[in-house]
């Protein structure tokens, strides 16, 4: 009987769509482990949420040669390892360590044709859910898994004026 159930849950797994599959990446560590390794490093206020993107206004950049006052940020549409942009409320200040979207990352938007049609605009980025890529800001202070080799290592903060002292050291 046991058997037969493992057999059936199985068959039933792999009859899913691949989009009711969840995110399987590994954990890459906390914020300082990541960042580095990053197209960019902004601090930025959360401006509007359109569809599984947000409008960032770019308060500094840190990291990278981005100069526009605002980028757009694609999360999850159900399909990616990234958070959904709900978890990233408008008027919210963030630090965020992001990839440039490039056509192997793409946006997840929902058809190949709004895939293509917005693959000119270069000011977006992807953020993920691999490790901690994304530090809330609360009174000059950014909140997140800072150091740690899993999600288990406990949020801390840290001063932005440290924070960006040490990704200015970065190579």
């Amino acid at each position: 009987m046991v058997h037969r159930l493992g057999k059936a849950l199985i068959v039933l797994f792999l009859l899913l769509p691949a989009s009711a599959s969840a995110c399987m990446c590994p954990w890459f560590g906390g914020f300082l482990r990541t960042a580095p390794h990053s197209d960019a490093v902004l601090l930025g206020e959360v401006l509007s949420h359109t569809k599984n993107s947000l409008e960032l206004r770019v308060i500094e950049s840190w990291r990278g040669t981005e100069i526009r006052e605002t980028v757009r940020l694609w999360g999850d549409n159900g399909e990616q390892c990234r958070p959904y942009v709900s978890e990233y409320p408008i008027g919210t200040t963030w630090v965020f360590a992001l990839s440039a979207v490039t056509p192997e990352l793409g946006k997840g938007l929902a058809t190949a044709s709004e895939e293509t049609e917005m693959q000119a605009e270069r000011s977006e980025y992807v953020v993920s859910v691999c490790g901690e890529y994304s530090l809330q800001v609360y009174a000059g202070s950014a909140m997140g898994v800072l150091r740690g080799k899993s999600r288990a290592a406990g949020r801390t903060g840290i001063s932005l004026a440290r924070l960006r002292s040490k990704v200015a050291r970065w190579p």
